[in-house]
């Protein structure tokens, strides 16, 4: 795969086949033997520089297949870093955005894309979560069936009334449409059309009960069966309720070890850990590896690295580790912040925690000392004594 002349052509390749030395033999001949494109494509690839770019990769097989070849190359050098997910979703908006027929039609909802979706997430300072994703591609799709449908009516969106949109609603739900309706009523004829804002999902009244909570805090943390990373996120999930999604963002930076007191930094302000699980996070904080092709990543700057260079764990992929060792993420994280509002005043659960200041107040509004039904549903789902006044 890499000669002696190629190696010596480029300190960078030098340094990768050095490491590649340092891996399983087995995990490199299996690779071969069975024939992957990676192995192929990586070979390909190092031999000849022009072909080190994102676009060749982008053709050269589908995202799992070129993956390790791309996140390989980043570690070291040999690629620029990029966000994996924001430009695959790029490249589909392309291809999806062509296939409307009429230009007019298809100049509207590229702009409309623009603005509301790459402009936002071309913004983000962090890599995107697949989340980001997957409703803006339901909504993407539900306009252009919006549009064969008034198509199928020998009409337009010039054309476009009141009444076909509320007869379009009456075939089901239609996610999103609010949106884009009032963007193109903002054209050179103004016009005024609207249809449902979907309901927000509010906050769940389930949980479990603070003695149940505890219990899963000890059996995790007391296994020794059990890896650091998820030992540290089942402890802030049960008694922080910080969620998956903001746990994978954590970096190196975000905990700090001072003698016997683990600092981590999930808010505006930093948090004591507690002493049940300072081990776990130290363990997680000096372990950032990740697998690559034959060994493991260079250091990550993330806590949960990922398996794309340069990107943190999928929030999914934590929370499944999560289930596998019996912490349900929803209730965990339902539970901790039910007794986290009780305690704390809004600001400082939002500084502590990072928790967004107005879903702070609404914790602390829901589970207060009122006569709310959303109060009385938890309180007899937790059996916590109803607070006075």
């Amino acid at each position: 795969m890499i000669p002696d002349e190629l190696a010596a052509s480029d300190t960078r390749i030098a340094h990768l086949r050095e490491r590649w030395f340092l891996g399983a033999p087995s995990k490199i001949v299996y690779a071969f033997e069975r024939g992957t494109v990676a192995c192929t494509l990586i070979t390909r690839v190092l031999a000849d520089p022009s072909l080190r770019t994102h676009a060749y990769l982008d053709e050269a097989g589908s995202e799992f297949q070129t993956r390790a070849v791309r996140s390989v190359l980043i570690d070291h050098d040999l690629l620029p870093q990029r966000d994996e997910l924001l430009a695959r979703f790029e490249i589909w908006l392309t291809e999806v955005l062509a296939e409307i027929p009429e230009p007019g039609e298809r100049r509207s909802v590229t702009q409309y894309a623009r603005w509301r979706h790459l402009r936002a997430l071309r913004g983000n300072a962090m890599p995107l979560r697949a989340g980001q994703l997957s409703w803006r591609r339901i909504e993407i799709m539900g306009i252009i069936e919006f549009l064969r449908w008034i198509h199928t009516r020998n009409g337009s969106l010039a054309s476009l009334t009141q009444a076909d949109v509320d007869e379009w609603l009456t075939f089901g739900a239609r996610p999103f449409l609010h949106h884009f309706l009032k963007r193109i009523g903002r054209g050179e004829r103004p016009r005024r059309l609207t249809a449902p804002v979907p309901p927000s999902g509010g906050l769940n009244p389930q949980a479990l009960s603070d003695d149940e909570r505890w219990r899963l805090l000890a059996d995790v943390t007391s296994d020794a069966s059990i890896d650091p990373h998820t030992k540290f996120a089942a402890g802030l999930m049960l008694m922080f309720g910080i969620r998956a999604a903001k746990i994978v963002q954590l970096r190196a930076e975000d905990v700090t070890i001072a003698d016997e007191t683990v600092l981590v930094r999930l808010g505006s302000a930093p948090l004591a850990l507690p002493i049940e699980l300072a081990p776990a996070a130290i363990g997680a904080a000096s372990n950032r590896t990740a697998p690559r092709m034959f060994v493991e990543s260079i250091e990550q700057e993330w806590i949960y690295p990922g398996a794309r260079a340069g990107h943190h764990m999928a929030p999914n992929t934590l929370n499944s580790r999560l289930r596998a060792v019996g912490i349900p993420p929803r209730l965990a994280r339902t539970s901790a912040l039910i007794a986290l509002a009780q305690e704390l005043p809004p600001v400082v659960l939002s500084r502590l925690t990072g928790l967004e200041i107005s879903a702070a107040i609404a914790w602390s509004t829901a589970i207060g000392a009122n006569s709310s039904a959303y109060a009385s549903a938890v309180i007899d789902r937790v059996g916590m004594p109803i607070p006075t006044l």
